[in-house]
């Protein structure tokens, strides 16, 4: 058995998983997300069938669902938090239910590609009745839930921190419960080596709006957390306006705001958010920036962002989209995924059809997550935000060439459209034309030409894609592989050689994807690539080996590929100039292909230009020197004919 599972079958499970870690495609962060609004609606109803609460018409896990998953819209931020508090009860004291709820907010997070996260939650919720047989200390929850986040991170290869929350409905720094949170967040302090999943920060989460309306204070708890080391989030601009989110950070110490929305109905407090103007940096562990924990669907669930509803198509106003035009530093989560049925696919699809964002400016918030996240070690750090950078434009790219993809497809199914909607005006004019001829004679000759001139209307469309794409420079991809000579570094020379001119070339060619490599255990090639005519297809592409070209002709034969339109790629039939020559053990001889070696080459990465020390490292060799130049001149004529 694994170390660290339960039991064999949680092993054979996890080792069918590919980790976080070591899968480019989880490459997200999440920094805004509640341990108990992500809890299976699964988990709750079989934690109320243990303790035997289950409503008296409820018979299914279908029937429970309404009782624990919010509405489309909640009148505002209270009436959302009343249905967690219907359920905390049934889950308090359970550690069946804690455990398995840790585990699989660490699923939730592996499947929604999210490679870092930070949970925040508050023990005192699930402490369970007093006196019964669910009822468990600060202790047995803290071990309970971080132990549960041990197996899933294990399980999925994520890393996962604590964030302790006090409650807007305490009575403030007096409260008992707020100091025994800084006693079991002290600990349960994070630890790289004895406690991975610990307690980071501290947040104030719950009714904001009673809060500001009872003045009820947090602040020395906040600064007593500072002083302890921990970092700060706080829950503000959401039910309270701009001036409570100046007081979590003017008061509260605050590194990060929850939500943050309203901040735009002030403009002093957007500038100063922007220019860190009111942010103390005593510490070195202080954030250089305000960072705003953004999440599109709680925003508008809850009614925070009042204007729209979460089935309008475009939110015009919303307040990210002064964020994202202001250049304030946020990031995407989803809140409570399971209480609003959401997970970061459906934020992602949010941002990019309601608030108009594009790939790129999505990315950017899973870096600036990784800019905020409570890490202390800078190296850990800075670790995290070059990988998920990397993964991040990766990803990209990708999405970006989908959604080119798409886009193509659907034009082209918009122009079958327009071409079916012309023939049948056409067709049906003529019939009507037809019956107004009388003679049989006349109809003869106008029903045709009048078929004839529907088939032209109908391929009008695609007839003019057809001459648009006859003009279009159609070079999207221009990859060169040198080849780096261990004797006479000649790939060098010609890569510095040729630098300048790419350069250039990068510069007035932007739509061009230009890649240079070395040593790739091919022949020195020029591979250029092609938009297809019929958008379903892959690019075309036409390869050039470069070792038959003199040197002043290779940026003559560049600009010569990247001028080609779709007239002359139709136009000429390319030939596949690989080459044939026979490998072995990755190096590169000539006059073989035919011939089979019974000795042993000295096992290389790369593949060269022939030359006289080829053959200096075998025992023997194999063939006589005149055979060998021979070999050479048949194969430098045979690759001049191959030449464009």
């Amino acid at each position: 058995m694994l170390q660290g599972y339960a039991n064999d079958d949680d092993a054979k499970d996890a080792s069918r998983i590919e980790l976080a870690f070591e899968n480019d495609d989880i490459f997200g962060v999440e920094l805004h997300n509640h341990l108990f609004g992500a809890v299976p609606p699964r988990i709750i109803y079989e934690a109320a069938k243990r303790k035997g609460v289950l409503p008296a018409n409820v018979k299914s896990l279908e029937d429970f669902l309404p009782f624990v998953v919010a509405p489309d819209q909640c009148e505002d931020l209270l009436g959302f938090i009343s249905i967690i508090w219907y359920y905390l009860p049934i889950i308090a004291g359970d550690k069946i239910a804690l455990r398995d709820l840790a585990i699989d907010f660490c699923r939730q997070r592996y499947e929604d590609k999210i490679l870092y996260s930070e949970a925040r939650y508050t023990p005192w919720e699930v402490l369970g009745e007093s006196g019964s047989s669910f009822c468990l200390s600060y202790d047995e929850v803290m071990k309970t839930i971080l132990d549960g986040f041990e197996f899933g991170c294990k399980k999925y290869g994520i890393q996962v921190r604590s964030i302790l929350s006090v409650l807007c409905e305490w009575d403030g720094d007096d409260d008992e419960r707020c100091k025994k949170t800084l006693e079991v967040m002290q600990k349960y302090r994070y630890n790289a080596k004895t406690n991975a999943y610990g307690v980071v920060a501290i947040d104030i989460a719950g009714n904001e709006a009673r809060r500001i309306q009872d003045n009820i204070i947090f602040d020395q708890t906040f600064q007593a957390a500072k002083k302890m080391g921990f970092h700060r989030t706080v829950h503000a601009g959401e039910a309270g306006g701009a001036q409570s989110v100046m007081y979590a950070i003017t008061n509260m110490c605050a590194e990060r705001i929850g939500h943050g929305y309203r901040t735009v109905e002030d403009e002093q407090v957007l500038d100063a958010v922007k220019n860190r103007i009111v942010a103390e940096k005593s510490r070195q562990i202080d954030l250089p920036m305000v960072h705003f924990e953004c999440c599109p669907t709680s925003s508008v669930c809850t009614n925070a962002v009042k204007e729209y509803r979460r089935h309008d198509k475009i939110w015009k106003r919303h307040p990210m989209r002064r964020f994202l035009k202001e250049g304030v530093h946020f990031s995407i989560s989803t809140d409570d995924p399971e209480v609003f049925q959401t997970n970061m696919a459906e934020e992602i699809d949010v941002c990019r059809h309601k608030l108009e964002m594009d790939w790129k400016q999505i990315g950017d918030c899973y870096i600036r997550g990784a800019e905020a996240a409570f890490i202390d070690d800078w190296k850990q750090k800075q670790e995290l935000i070059e990988l998920v950078t990397r993964r991040v434009n990766l990803w990209v790219a990708k999405m970006e060439k989908l959604t080119a993809q798409q886009k193509a497809i659907e034009a082209q199914r918009n122009g079958n459209i327009k071409s079916a909607v012309f023939a049948v005006a056409t067709v049906m004019s003529s019939y009507l034309m037809y019956r107004k001829v009388t003679t049989l004679k006349q109809r003869f000759i106008v029903f045709p030409c009048f078929c004839l001139f529907s088939v032209t209307l109908s391929d009008c469309y695609s007839l003019l894609r057809t001459m648009t794409f006859y003009g279009l420079k159609c070079l999207r991809k221009l990859e060169i592989l040198y080849c780096h000579h261990t004797k006479a570094s000649a790939g060098l020379r010609d890569l510095i050689h040729d630098g300048k001119y790419l350069y250039s070339f990068a510069q007035q060619n932007p739509h061009v994807q230009l890649i240079v490599s070395m040593d790739t255990g091919k022949p020195p090639l020029m591979i250029a690539s092609y938009i297809p005519s019929v958008p379903q297809q892959k690019l075309m592409e036409h390869i050039v080996e470069l070792s038959n070209l003199p040197k002043e002709d290779i940026g003559k034969k560049i600009t010569y590929l990247s001028n080609r339109t779709g007239r002359y790629i139709h136009k000429k039939k390319w030939k596949n100039t690989e080459t044939k020559n026979f490998s072995l053990q990755g190096r590169w001889y000539p006059g073989m292909w035919n011939k089979k070696i019974s000795h042993m080459a000295v096992l290389e990465t790369h593949r060269h230009v022939p030359s006289e020390w080829d053959y200096a490292h075998l025992p023997h060799r194999p063939y006589p020197k005149r055979n060998t130049q021979r070999a050479r001149w048949t194969r430098r004529e045979r690759l001049m004919k191959l030449r464009l």
